[in-house]
């Protein structure tokens, strides 16, 4: 196991007339921890070509197509800072304010000595269609999962709301400490109606909605977290409404835990947002 380092940086994004808050502030805080990675164990670039077949006089089109990842793996975040900044810049003949976000990270992090899995996770307002992808959604609208590995292995889905952390599956009937799920298979998860889960039955399907809580806008994040090799579940408590959950600082710290001791072990977050409309 590679030994951790403490790292840090910082990145600074423009504001869009369409930028949502919370989205930038999730965007700020990825590319700082990203660039932290980056400045510490280097990148690698992969180069290929991409080949489309149009119809008529566009025939075949080929272009260089470059791929960008980071050789380090964060672990466990020691402190974050975001900094709205506004700067008077030059548009056309005027002097106008534009607003940036500024975001600072700083946490503990290793080099990769064994390279990730390649996992497709979306999130979706329809149940058995990847096109309808989406991170935001309107209050009360059912909310979909798609999934789709490169290599076989086991899967765990949890939903952060505030303070606490959602098991979504295994669903609740479910004994297993993990789903285990194929290699190049495509998973529609959360949908009775769309359930491509072998072995488990439409009524054992557990599906969700997402409310904004009476406010304009509300944040969520779904963890997807997998391993080609077998783990142990946290520890779960179960909530009135009979969802298994657990606090979100010791979710927090099953997580770093698998990462620090399970070379196979990773995690990927998806920000979501529930509004009014």
């Amino acid at each position: 196991m590679s030994q951790e380092r403490t790292i840090e940086a910082s990145v600074l994004l423009k504001a869009e007339s369409h930028s949502c808050i919370g989205e930038m502030h999730n965007q700020a805080l990825k590319e700082a921890k990203l660039k932290a990675l980056a400045d510490t164990f280097g990148t690698v670039v992969q180069q290929g070509v991409q080949t489309t077949v149009g119809s008529g006089a566009q025939g075949v089109k080929s272009e260089s197509v470059i791929d960008t990842q980071v050789k380090g793996e964060w672990v466990k975040t020691i402190s974050e800072e975001l900094e709205w900044i506004l700067r008077k810049e030059p548009v056309g003949k005027k002097q106008e304010q534009v607003l940036y976000l500024k975001a600072y990270v700083k946490g503990k992090a290793r080099a990769l000595e064994t390279s990730h899995v390649d996992i497709i996770a979306k999130t979706l307002n329809c149940d058995d269609d990847i096109e309808c992808e989406t991170t935001f959604f309107k209050n009360e609208e059912p909310v979909y999962l798609y999934l789709r590995s490169a290599k076989k292995g086991y899967v765990n889905i949890f939903l952060n709301e505030d303070d606490e952390v959602y098991r979504l599956l295994p669903y609740q009937t479910m004994e297993q400490e993990a789903i285990k799920i194929q290699a190049d298979k495509d998973y529609f998860l959360l949908s009775a109606s769309a359930n491509t889960l072998e072995g488990v039955e439409a009524m054992d399907v557990d599906e969700y909605y997402l409310e904004n809580g009476h406010l304009a806008q509300k944040f969520y994040q779904i963890y997807v977290v997998f391993s080609e090799k077998e783990f142990d579940k946290p520890h779960l408590d179960t909530s009135q409404e009979g969802v298994k959950f657990i606090r979100k600082k010791k979710f927090q710290k099953w997580l770093l835990k698998n990462k620090r001791f399970n070379p196979y072990f990773q995690e990927s977050m998806i920000p979501v947002t529930v509004g009014n409309q």
